[in-house]
């Protein structure tokens, strides 16, 4: 019997999980997780209603051993927040595979959606790759493109579920055929990476010394409401949360970056070239 070991986390891990079960039906299917990540989204309860084996991770030795020990034909990893060393990349040789939100070799890294966001990019994308010894450096099975042209954080990690659908569907069928994954290597000279450092998910404070198309490119990759991720406007000793995504007004005459006004009970916010109307926020005492 053939066997996938599934490994990750979220929304993405737990559509992985249930496309495993719909198109491997023969196929012994297990699913490695985080107990810390698994709080936050339980995909443990559901690998147990659809009758799939699972066991913790605790360290990447455990990952390594069990892998080891299982010998698993393919390794799908799904939002996985470990990198996988070069001893199981030998061991597993394009046996890995990476499901990435991001239109690789664009974006590799950490926080593609908010790297593309700020960077106000039109289209986006999701991949499907193997996993070489660099970050997000294997290559491509299948890509996935679509427009996030004005779209905030949450809306865009939306898309990038609808893609995962998409993607998931070719790896299973061609796993269920038995077919070799066709792949293509990256462009590198097209590519971009991005590390932790530069995100600012802690402290997303809106910095109004910019033009005003910087700043709405700013809070719409810093809003994600249902992860409790909002934009911040510390002025002064005034400290409030934005709680919608602004619009952009007229042109700033003769004022200063980071002047506020109140208007209709809208907060406004002169940049460097225009005014911001924030029409829901809340002040922090």
């Amino acid at each position: 019997m053939n066997n996938l070991l599934i490994c990750g986390k979220g929304i993405a891990a737990a559509i992985a999980l249930k496309q495993s079960k719909e198109f491997l039906k023969s196929w012994n299917i297990n699913y490695g997780y985080f107990l810390k990540e698994n709080m936050k989204h339980d995909n443990l309860t559901l690998s147990r209603k659809l009758g799939i084996k699972n066991f913790e991770i605790t360290d990447y030795q455990s990952l390594k051993e069990y892998i080891e020990a299982n010998n698993p034909d393919y390794i799908l990893m799904a939002q996985f927040s470990m990198i996988i060393k070069n001893d199981l990349i030998k061991l597993k040789k394009n046996k890995i595979i990476n499901l990435h939100h991001g239109n690789l070799p664009k974006y590799r890294g950490m926080g593609p959606i908010t790297q593309a966001i700020l960077n106000q990019e039109d289209v986006f994308g999701c991949t499907l790759h193997f996993i070489e010894s660099n970050v997000d450096t294997g290559r491509i099975i299948k890509q996935k493109l679509f427009s996030i042209k004005g779209l905030d954080n949450e809306t865009v990690y939306k898309k990038c579920l609808e893609a995962d659908k998409k993607l998931l569907s070719h790896f299973y069928k061609n796993l269920f055929n038995g077919q070799k994954l066709k792949s293509y290597a990256q462009k590198d000279w097209s590519a971009s990476y991005y590390s932790a450092a530069q995100l600012h998910y802690s402290k997303p404070y809106i910095n109004f010394n910019q033009s005003a198309s910087q700043i709405l490119a700013f809070c719409r990759a810093y809003f994600f409401p249902s992860m409790n991720l909002f934009p911040i406007i510390k002025i002064a000793n005034s400290t409030f949360v934005a709680l919608s995504v602004p619009s952009v007004k007229e042109r700033c005459v003769n004022e200063p970056s980071g002047k506020i006004k109140f208007l209709n009970n809208t907060l406004y916010v002169s940049s460097k070239d225009r005014w911001l109307a924030f029409e829901i926020f809340q002040k922090n005492i």
